[in-house]
């Protein structure tokens, strides 16, 4: 680990996490490069912290980490690092359109070590690993809380081979090298920065349609209150989920729309319950049709100071 020394008792300390482990990765020089701009800002202390060191296994916990019940010694290390910090530099390749399996395994072994903190993100790869960005924003953690104020990103030329770093390319471009091109994301926010979609533009949205046994109706309603609870609880961003039942009683539609797609509903216990056991209240097995949408409009958001026209 590389650290840079307090300066102040009200420091806020940040960990630059290195989020590749695989061998010849380049990921450690870029968290390098990352320290050595950051290490001489006031009011904060800096930190790289390696997921390499703490040797995580693909997730082997029992429970939940929101149950925050941890069995495992690796996760009880790994917790008790995360808890030291007030915020978080998440650093991480792309790898076939996505952030490194590493970083994302290490992220779900926790849930309330990551909460309520600010994030930023540093991609690199090709486009400056643009597409792993926008797949870490949708699923960092702590995605219940929404930014305070609009993220900013950039891109920069990491270090070289020597792990220094170059110089940035001119304003408006995006350097291009597969290995050394990178993006930096940050925002002002309470857990997780990153909205890579506009509002207006086609989202990615699944509807799923599926029938009932009669007799399981009162139950599906009784589960579906519950996942809109916890839904309401953690606020997934970047998604709209409308379930719909049709007047037959027995026949419901799921709508699911967002950048992030369903998948950002699979750390959400409840859900989970809910979905492994959908199969079983159903006649016929869920049909799952994929589209985009392309207009959208609800009062309530039209009536509100955000709305855009």
């Amino acid at each position: 680990m590389i650290a840079s020394a307090p300066t102040r008792d009200n420091t806020v300390h940040v960990a630059i996490i290195v989020g590749s482990t695989r061998p010849g990765r380049q990921a450690d020089s870029v968290a390098r490069w990352v320290h050595g701009l950051a290490a001489g800002r006031d009011r904060a202390s800096f930190e790289v912290v390696d997921i390499a060191d703490f040797e995580l296994p693909l997730l082997d916990e029992d429970l939940p980490p929101m149950a925050a019940q941890y069995a495992r010694p690796h996760t009880h290390r790994w917790a008790a690092t995360i808890a030291r910090f007030d915020a978080f530099v998440l650093v991480t390749p792309e790898y076939n359109h996505s952030p490194a399996a590493a970083l994302k395994n290490a992220l779900d072994f926790l849930y309330a070590e990551w909460n309520d903190k600010a994030v930023a993100f540093v991609s690199y790869g090709i486009d400056g690993g643009i597409r792993a960005l926008w797949s870490i924003c949708a699923r960092s953690p702590a995605s219940s809380s929404s930014p305070t104020s609009a993220p900013r990103c950039r891109s920069a030329s990491p270090p070289t081979s020597r792990d220094t770093p170059s110089s940035h390319p001119p304003k408006g471009e995006t350097a291009r090298s597969p290995e050394c091109s990178t993006t930096c994301c940050a925002g002002a926010v309470r857990s997780r920065a990153c909205e890579p979609r506009q509002r207006g533009r086609e989202m990615p949205t699944v509807v799923i349609r599926y029938q009932l046994h009669p007799d399981q109706v009162e139950e599906q309603l009784r589960l579906l209150d519950d996942v809109y609870r916890e839904m309401h609880a953690v606020r997934p961003r970047d998604l709209s989920y409308t379930t719909i039942q049709l007047d037959d009683d027995v026949s419901f539609l799921a709508i699911v729309s967002g950048d992030a797609g369903p998948a950002v509903l699979t750390g959400l216990p409840v859900f989970q319950h809910y979905r492994t056991t959908l199969d079983q209240r159903c006649i016929h097995p869920p049909v799952m049709t994929s589209g985009r949408t392309i207009h959208t409009y609800d009062a309530h958001l039209a009536n509100s100071a955000e709305a855009t026209p």
